[in-house]
């Protein structure tokens, strides 16, 4: 039997969405517990339950304790041998559920399986997995970009998981004490999904279990301690969190190179990170090539990126193909005018996140 844990704060409409799609697609040996974390909101057990045909539980907080606290207290009520926590804002799709059982039940000694999540607006990715770059920098791969053809039917291993649709066996969950109460709000899920992996256990992204994110529904609540849980999280671990950026990054970027490519490129540092050198030499290493020429505008701070404030017009009309590496795509990619005189001649974008594309 599988627990489906919902954390719920607010989208009260969004949440009966959440329950509906569930429904169709989940079997009968299912049952939902919604974990009310806003007490100031009562929800309405009769009105829900009648929108699915499996058992629903409504557990209200006495007060608000975070996402953290509000997963315990759904585990501790549930029945199922697995325990599969969602966002109230996640939007299920066909299949979603049985290729996430069929991945932990082939996967020896598997520990947690995510769902692939992506936006409901555009299909860009939100989550598919997550790695970790000189202990400190979060590298989320292919956000704001597509999953790359070769990968969309695999399952990839990661050391971290997001929780916003994963499916974990309870025992494990118990064995390694749940979620950390005191990451309120974020960076639970990470610490979470390491005690796994450091427990001899296997985390996987099972890449073809599609679900969408809504997104925002807590509005600024679940991020005003953002920095605070971050920080926390890193000295919890006291530098011994992941340093698996290099290797990631070099393979997340090959996966999209489905296109001829130079001995040589020009790069273009849009990038703030102080590591982006580390970043630059993955994606050379990926692409088996060489930087020629570097500018450096490592401090643009605003989005988007117009090209033709920061670099001569001259440069254009230069035949050597440009890497044009960013913070995040999304920043660079609407640059109709630069990229229209730049076209056929190879140039990339690329992101800390593992997202690579020719222009064209």
């Amino acid at each position: 039997m599988i627990s489906i844990i919902i954390t719920y704060y607010s989208g009260i409409n969004i949440l009966r969405t959440n329950i509906q799609l569930l429904d169709k697609t989940i079997d009968d040996d299912t049952e939902i517990i919604i974990v009310n974390d806003n007490p100031s909101f009562v929800l309405d057990e009769k009105n829900l339950s009648i929108l699915t045909k499996c058992p629903l539980k409504i557990i209200p907080m006495p007060e608000n304790k975070g996402y953290a606290a509000a997963c315990n207290v759904g585990a501790r009520e549930a029945s199922g041998n697995f325990l599969l926590f969602l966002d109230c804002d996640i939007f299920v799709s066909d299949l979603w559920i049985q290729k996430m059982k069929a991945t932990i039940n082939n996967i020896n000694n598997c520990g947690a399986v995510s769902a692939t999540i992506l936006d409901i607006q555009n299909g860009n990715v939100v989550h598919w997995g997550i790695g970790m770059s000189n202990g400190s920098e979060v590298i989320k791969p292919y956000r704001d970009g597509k999953l790359p053809q070769k990968i969309l039917k695999s399952t990839c291993e990661f050391k971290m998981l997001t929780s916003g649709c994963i499916l974990i066996p309870k025992r494990i969950f118990r064995e390694i004490g749940g979620f950390d109460e005191i990451l309120y709000n974020g960076y639970c899920d990470l610490d979470l999904t390491y005690k796994i992996f450091k427990s001899g256990y296997t985390c996987i992204v099972c890449s073809d279990a599609i679900v969408y994110h809504r997104g925002k529904v807590a509005g600024y609540n679940r991020i005003y301690s953002e920095e605070d849980t971050r920080a926390l999280f890193i000295s919890k671990w006291k530098g011994d969190l992941p340093n698996d950026g290099h290797t990631l990054l070099t393979q997340l970027y090959a996966n999209n190179i489905i296109f001829l490519h130079s001995s040589h490129y020009m790069l273009v540092n849009f990038c703030r990170s102080l590591f982006a050198k580390e970043y630059h030499s993955a994606i050379f290493d990926s692409l088996q090539s060489k930087m020629s020429v570097y500018y450096e505008f490592r401090s643009v701070s605003k989005a988007p990126i117009i090209i033709e404030d920061y670099l001569s017009w001259s440069l254009c009309s230069k035949k050597e193909p440009i890497i044009y590496f960013v913070d995040n795509i999304t920043s660079i990619v609407n640059n109709y005018h630069w990229f229209m005189h730049r076209t056929s001649i190879g140039d990339i974008i690329a992101d800390r996140n593992g997202n690579l594309i020719e222009i064209n």
